[in-house]
């Protein structure tokens, strides 16, 4: 090792005693050396000492994330920017090296997916082993120090499995003779004679639910039924034929009347349900909640109960106006959304404000997180 090299890592170790964080001390030490073959040493001896320790780097409130490149340009893209600012902004760069990097502070809970953003593709930190389950299939996952890791959607082996049973509904309408997936899950000892039946729940996007990538609901129902957190329910997952003309354009109607109607009824024939409107829960994912909204209000009498998972009514608010504006039904609702999901939870804090001013009851949780999967 070269004096100089020796006297920089001196500097390095002696600013780090002076509340200087290890990564502040680098920055610093790089600063002052203008020699590229020794800056980049200096960086590499860096990050075998960080790879001890969990990267992105975390102090406190701040992130430090780091990509190791030879590129022109590294931008970064997540939940907490909406993506959008990925294909825009550089990252902070050290001139004639390798090192990029980006800080910004998040609340001691917070949970996001994220990504390096590099001639036109995402891509995963490869220095961050976690994988995200969003839709953006090369993202990582961040989660803060205070975040509450869920504990049921961890598959475990002494809870039972349900049955699963699959099948292709047709419906007319729109001049398509359209074929939509169900999937049903019947929870472990499903009794066709059992006393008053089960509750079921109706999920938009069923795919994500069922998804070991997505949602993970059949291992969530699993666990929450096994430890008596919840009553036994089916669960029924449907795929749409036109998502975003049947979710949020001008098929709402005849899908809404094929989903409360024709489905229903079939459910009801096949299994043992209950079949009045508070045994009976509809509930999507971001435009799928703006459809499900759509037909508890239009079909109170089928469903009494409403899941708003970070529901998105953008742009038209036709559904948003719908629950504004009229007459209170005999609806309750259940909302998650998350700061991060700019401008959905603005939209929802307004919504439940308005609900609740009606009288509804409005059950809601409000989390620093992304519109992805893994919320």
């Amino acid at each position: 090792m070269n004096l100089l090299r020796q006297v920089t890592l001196v500097l390095f170790c002696i600013k780090s005693l002076f509340s200087q964080t290890p990564f502040e001390a680098l920055l610093s030490t790089l600063d002052e050396n203008s020699n590229s073959t020794q800056k980049q040493a200096l960086i590499d001896d860096f990050m075998i000492q960080a790879r001890l320790g969990p990267i992105p780097i975390i102090n406190d409130s701040l992130v430090t994330f780091i990509h190791l490149s030879n590129k022109d340009n590294v931008a970064i893209g997540g939940d907490f920017n909406n993506w959008a600012a990925s294909f825009k902004r550089p990252i902070h760069h050290v001139d004639s090296t390798n090192f990029w990097y980006y800080q910004q502070a998040f609340e001691p809970n917070a949970r996001f997916d994220y990504a390096f953003y590099i001639e036109g593709e995402f891509v995963r930190d490869r220095e961050n082993p976690r994988r995200a389950t969003g839709y953006i299939g090369a993202a990582s996952e961040l989660a803060m120090p205070e975040y509450e890791h869920p504990w049921e959607i961890e598959t475990i082996e002494s809870v039972p499995e349900g049955q699963l049973e699959t099948t292709l509904l047709e419906y007319f309408a729109n001049g398509v003779d359209k074929q939509y997936g169900v999937s049903t899950y019947l929870p472990p000892g499903y009794d066709s004679l059992k006393v008053g039946g089960y509750p079921v729940v109706y999920f938009q996007d069923g795919s994500g639910y069922l998804n070991p990538g997505g949602a993970r609901a059949r291992t969530i129902i699993n666990n929450l039924v096994f430890f008596e957190e919840i009553e036994p329910i089916i669960s029924v997952y449907v795929n749409p034929y036109n998502r975003g003309q049947e979710y949020l354009m001008g098929q709402k109607d005849t899908y809404a009347a094929f989903f409360a109607t024709d489905l229903v009824a079939h459910i009801d024939s096949m299994y043992n349900t209950v079949e009045n409107p508070h045994g009976r829960l509809v509930m999507g994912p971001s435009y799928g909640g703006n459809i499900s909204a759509y037909i508890a209000y239009e079909y109170s009498h089928v469903f009494g109960n409403c899941g708003l998972n970070s529901a998105a009514f953008r742009p038209s608010y036709d559904v948003f106006r719908l629950l504004a504006d009229n007459p209170r039904k005999n609806i309750d609702f259940y909302a998650i959304w998350g700061t991060y999901e700019h401008p959905i939870h603005l939209d929802s804090r307004a919504l439940r404000d308005i609900l609740l001013d009606k009288g509804y009851t409005f059950k809601w949780a409000e989390y620093p997180e992304g519109h992805n999967w893994g919320f």
